[in-house]
């Protein structure tokens, strides 16, 4: 199998259309129909939600806070059928380790992998099911050029604790299986 990787020059918003673009293309040809996508503020939930309209993929939004969310996306979202999860709320964080090594990939890795184990830990997605995840630099660390979506992914999922589970070789395990996206810092 030969693959393609997309590198975005720039970081954060300015490629949320296409990084989504690429989410949906991968998804059809894949035959993946439930996109995990990272929102912090529900900018990239609503342009995921235009950008797979009509496609019968299920989006299952993961965001960090209930507060940062725009209300009127949280009910299109629930009213389109589409899941949404704050991790604030409902998880535990990924210790320093794992989030330093993801984030020298690049932030979005690190993020798709949250959001994730969240989504199994919490039963929006079952252990080993294959997802697209987006995900993006986020505007917390990044304020000028964060938020949005920059980071595209193809991954068979996993809850926290099997994440940590020493045996790597077990089917259970997570798995970032094709890169489509991501950043290239300056």
């Amino acid at each position: 199998m030969k693959g393609e990787i997309t590198y975005f020059e720039k970081l954060g918003k300015v490629n949320t259309d296409e990084a989504l673009r690429l989410a949906k293309q991968t998804a059809q040809v894949r035959g993946i129909r439930t996109i995990a996508v990272a929102s912090h503020t529900g900018y990239t939930a609503e342009r995921a939600m235009e950008v797979f309209k009509d496609t019968g993929a299920l989006l299952i939004v993961g965001g960090s806070s209930k507060d940062r969310f725009s209300p009127e996306i949280l009910k299109r979202l629930e009213a389109a059928g589409h899941k949404v999860l704050f991790t604030s709320e409902t998880s535990k964080e990924l210790p320093d380790q794992p989030n330093t090594t993801l984030r020298r990939i690049c932030e979005g890795m690190r993020v798709v992998v949250r959001i994730t184990t969240a989504m199994v830990d919490n039963g929006l997605l079952k252990p080993r099911q294959r997802v697209v995840a987006v995900a993006g630099t986020g505007p917390v660390r990044f304020e000028k050029e964060g938020g949005g979506a920059d980071t595209v992914v193809v991954m068979d999922v996993s809850g926290l604790e099997e994440f940590f589970k020493e045996d790597y070789y077990k089917q259970d395990r997570m798995r970032i299986r094709e890169i489509i996206c991501k950043p290239i810092y300056p």
